[in-house]
């Protein structure tokens, strides 16, 4: 064999072991899947019930001609948004596992820099949009420090702390650190708010001054709200399983659960950032579309 056929198959060989490391955790994406999609369903409920009554001028004149409309309407806001059940137990469980599985992925980034920063332009582009949102309709939909936020905060944090320990220690932030300053986190954020009184309320209008104290959860604002305290924590803690399931070979724990019915959620769970970034406009613009085809009127004097 000549010296051309032996580069060209270590070459072969080469691409062949840097697809196989690219090989994805398909437990991972499967898990994420699940809380986004409750999440868009959570928020499009929201979004029938609170966004049209601001933009239609004859909303409430087509009551008696759709009146099962109008019953899904108040199922959406009494029985799904405002249950007292899911918004104290499901909706921070489910935001505690999407939160976690971030974590994990920390733990098998390579590149915890660039997430963080695109992250990060999509939270400083989605603050920027829902504020000029709100200010158009006049219906708050402003996220000042929201999930997106804090996911892009934390992966930031670690991997300076990455960093750190690369630069000084020559190894990897250990696993017992992570979850030390994971339960820290999640300990502080929940005396703060029980005991310091953190996480109070302020009025809309008070939000660009107080965007520091919205972050840290000092005070409570915006539509989507995840302050650092406690919500750092739960990513750290997850960050620390990361290490700990999957270690250095990074591989599925369960290949052998997969089968390609799982291959849509998993798709979802793969790109979760544009299936929440786009499920706004997109749920909106429908509602919009509906209700003009069934009769409603844009009511462009209040909103200009």
């Amino acid at each position: 064999m000549d010296e051309n056929s032996i580069s060209i198959n270590n070459r072969a060989l080469g691409k062949k072991k840097k697809k196989e490391k690219k090989e994805r955790i398909w437990e991972i994406d499967f898990i994420r899947s699940i809380p986004i999609i409750l999440v868009m369903l959570y928020h499009l409920c929201y979004y029938f019930f609170d966004i049209p009554p601001g933009i239609f001028s004859n909303y409430y004149d087509l009551e008696t001609k759709y009146p099962a409309y109008m019953s899904f309407i108040d199922f959406c806001r009494d029985d799904i948004f405002y249950n007292p059940l899911i918004l104290k137990f499901f909706e921070p469980f489910f935001a505690g596992v999407f939160l976690f599985v971030c974590g994990i992925s920390c733990s098998l980034s390579r590149s915890n820099l660039r997430r963080g920063i695109l992250l990060g332009s999509f939270a400083v582009i989605l603050s920027v949009g829902t504020y000029f949102a709100s200010e158009f309709t006049g219906i708050n939909m402003f996220i000042v420090f929201g999930v997106i936020h804090v996911m892009a905060f934390s992966i930031l944090v670690y991997y300076l702390l990455e960093l750190f320990f690369k630069l000084v220690f020559k190894k990897q932030v250990p696993a017992i650190l992570s979850l030390a300053i994971g339960i820290g986190v999640l300990v502080f954020g929940i005396i703060a708010k029980n005991f310091l009184g953190w996480q109070s309320t302020l009025p809309y209008r008070s939000y660009l001054k107080n965007i520091h104290n919205i972050a840290l959860g000092i005070n409570a604002g915006g539509a989507d709200y995840f302050p650092i305290f406690p919500n750092l924590g739960t990513i750290f803690c997850g960050i620390a399983v990361g290490k700990v399931l999957y270690g250095k070979n990074k591989k599925s724990l369960v290949p052998s659960l997969y089968c390609k019915a799982f291959s849509p959620l998993c798709f979802m769970g793969r790109h979760t950032l544009w299936f929440y970034f786009l499920s706004t406009p997109i749920f909106i613009g429908l509602i919009i579309g509906a209700m003009l085809i069934m009769g409603y009127k844009i009511d462009f004097e209040a909103l200009l």
